[in-house]
């Protein structure tokens, strides 16, 4: 089994029991994702509801361009799939996680994701690269004013269920 075959297998395994788990789905934009992880979820931190969604897809030499890309779609297929009665900005938003694996990242595309993402009106944008010549997954480490106490949400649940077997790098965390 090559490597992208056996982190999407962990994966899959890891966020079946939490997500509904597609593999092998039509995104808005034409291009096929190989994985795509949904769930809806109330948060206490702020007595919100987050619909969640990860989109993973192996791009050989992914861009920046991929990963925006990857992000609309999902928004585009979070709506779809994750139909919730609230308005976006009172008291509910989405989680999107797009997640492309490579086979070398190279420098810019790891400064992309380790950066703060792009603010959005009740949209979290957390991209995620994994380096399938390192084995090292990349995403930003740090905390943003915007949306504050729900990077830490997106930090965890990519720790725990997208990059569990990962060799993350030793972070220093700085307050923010």
């Amino acid at each position: 089994m090559n490597a992208y075959e056996d982190l999407r297998s962990k994966i899959v395994t890891s966020l079946s029991s939490r997500f509904r788990v597609a593999q092998g789905v039509s995104l808005p934009s034409g291009v096929s994702c190989d994985l795509v992880a949904s769930r809806t979820a109330f948060s206490w931190k702020g007595l919100v509801i987050n619909s969640q969604h990860i989109l993973l897809r192996y791009i050989p030499t992914a861009t920046q361009t991929d990963f925006n890309t990857l992000f609309d779609d999902g928004f585009v297929h979070g709506k779809r799939v994750n139909r919730v009665p609230l308005l976006r900005g009172l008291q509910f938003g989405y989680m999107v996680v797009p997640f492309i694996a490579v086979d070398s990242a190279s420098p810019e595309l790891i400064a992309f994701v380790s950066s703060r993402p792009r603010k959005h009106w009740c949209i979290f944008e957390f991209p995620v690269l994994h380096d399938l010549s390192t084995g090292k997954t990349h995403y930003f480490q740090d905390t943003a004013m915007w949306g504050a106490v729900f990077f830490s949400d997106l930090r965890a649940l990519t720790r725990s269920s997208i990059a569990p077997t990962s060799i993350q790098e030793e972070v220093t965390y700085k307050s923010g």
